[in-house]
Order: C-alpha cells, then sequence, then structure tokens
C-alpha cells in the first residue's frame, strides 16, 4: 500500500475505544478535528494520552517479546479547528480564546475552517465544496486548500 498511497485518512469517532487503539495503531500521524469550545480541549487531551499508551503498549510488547520490527510511535500532529466562527475575518473572542486553550494542551493547526452555508450546501447537493457556489462556498474551499497544505507539511 505504500507503494500506491501517499495518504490515507481514517476518520473515526473520538471515543476511547478499541477501534480507536487500532486506528492509533495503524497510523503514522493523527489529528483531531474540533469544534473550538471548552469541551474539545478536553477530548484532544484524551486523544493525545491515548496516542502515549498506545505507543508504549506497543513498546512494552515488543521489549517483552525481543521483536525490532521497524514500527514508528504514532505522532499527534494537531487539533484542527472546524466550523469556526468568525467575525470581521478573525475569529470571535470566544472562538479565539477556545484556540488558545487548545495551543495550551498541544499542538494546533494555523489554518481552520469556518462554519458556513458552503459545506451545507455542497453536501445537500452531494458535490465538493470546491465546486460550490456563492462567496461562502470559495471561503470554505480556500480555507480547506490551506488547512490541506498545511496538512501535508505536518505530516509529511
Amino acid at each position: 500500500m505504500h507503494d500506491e498511497y501517499d495518504y490515507v485518512l481514517i476518520d473515526s469517532h473520538p471515543e476511547i475505544s478499541d477501534v480507536l487503539k487500532s486506528i492509533i495503531y495503524a497510523s503514522d500521524y493523527c489529528v483531531s478535528p474540533v469544534k473550538l469550545d471548552r469541551q474539545s480541549a478536553i477530548g484532544v487531551a484524551s486523544v493525545m494520552a491515548e496516542i502515549d499508551n498506545v505507543n508504549s503498549d506497543i513498546a512494552m510488547i515488543r521489549s517483552a517479546l525481543k521483536i525490532e520490527d521497524g514500527y514508528r510511535d504514532t505522532i499527534f500532529s494537531g487539533a484542527i479547528g472546524m466550523m469556526a466562527r468568525e467575525y470581521a475575518e478573525a475569529l470571535k473572542y470566544s472562538e479565539h480564546t477556545e484556540y488558545r486553550l487548545l495551543r495550551s494542551a498541544g499542538p494546533v493547526f494555523e489554518n481552520y475552517v469556518t462554519e458556513g452555508d458552503g459545506l451545507r450546501m455542497a453536501a445537500a447537493n452531494r458535490q465538493s465544496v470546491y465546486d460550490g457556489t456563492g462567496a461562502n462556498a470559495a471561503k470554505q474551499a480556500q480555507q480547506f486548500r490551506s488547512l490541506t497544505k498545511e496538512f501535508m507539511r505536518t505530516c509529511p
């Protein structure tokens, strides 16, 4: 598979479970899309702790079995702000406050995606936001382009 794909994205429910642990184990990098609210800071800290747990468990198993298989620890690359609210092209004060709190918990992507009709209309029309019409669709499409570039730099 490494020869066929540069990236494989796995979207999962954020609740800590055996499925999430398996996804962490199979991944080189993990990111956490979050809404900029108090609940997300708690969720990101939980995901980061679970990544550390999985990495520790694998190290312990490899050590006990004396296996060196080339496994690399999974890296938490950062939280990604989604459905962010802006005023005058900047994050609203409450969202900016939560963004700073997230930063104190761990890495956060600089780019984010705003809430708006562009994504909703694209989903309703079963099309990509890049194919949507209107100012909000164009804005959100550009935000996704910027986020993708940052993602590719952060998760090489």
